[in-house]
């Protein structure tokens, strides 16, 4: 579990650091402009939702990926999880998993191309093969998605908020899952996720 914690960490720290970097606070109201790439383009995906057990939280349901359990996150008093799922039958020596946390940062960050630009240049200081994949839509939030590499494991993360909170979705993977099978577990649980307002 620590590498969880590791994981849900980096990720609120990427987050204040990138948006305080990057004037989080703006009224700006401008949408991302074009850009190369996947980088600032709407994504969207044919991936079914996940059909495992349903997890809740402060706002909002998802469906785990099938197996995957519900964790109190009990191990990890220093993080307040507003939801954590985890794979048990995973062996390898790190055990897959998707924590959410509240991220205030997030909320009212309008120009998702700010807030991907931020993200890169954070997680670049403390992760490799960091990139912006295509930005999709949580149950009708517009949502930044960021992927990055560290030492023992890689992740996915959803960035969004709805209702005056911010969100920050962190999946975290074994090495050896390959690039594709993560974004398709990231998306089948996006696909899956309902706000409760």
């Amino acid at each position: 579990m620590s590498r969880t914690r590791l994981a849900a960490t980096l990720a609120a720290c990427t987050m204040t650091l990138a948006l305080t970097g990057c004037g989080g606070g703006s009224d700006s109201k401008a949408e991302p402009s074009p850009s190369t790439g996947s980088k600032g383009s709407e994504g969207s995906t044919s991936v079914k939702p996940s059909s495992g057990d349903t997890i809740s939280g402060k706002g909002f349901t998802f469906r785990a990926p099938e197996g995957w359990k519900k964790n109190d996150g009990a191990q990890l008093p220093s993080i307040e999880f507003l939801a954590l799922a985890v794979d048990p039958s995973d062996d390898d020596g790190f055990a897959d998993n998707v924590n959410v946390i509240e991220d205030p940062t997030v909320v009212g960050v309008d120009d998702l191309g700010k807030l991907e630009d931020g993200l890169t240049s954070v997680l670049q200081n403390v992760a490799t093969d960091v990139s912006i994949d295509d930005r999709i839509e949580v149950d009708g939030e517009k949502t930044a998605v960021v992927l990055a590499a560290y030492p023992k494991y890689r992740t996915v993360q959803h960035v969004m908020s709805h209702a005056d909170t911010g969100y920050v979705v962190t999946y975290s993977f074994s090495l050896d899952l390959p690039k594709d099978e993560q974004l398709a577990l990231a998306s089948s649980v996006a696909n899956s996720w309902k706000w409760a307002s």
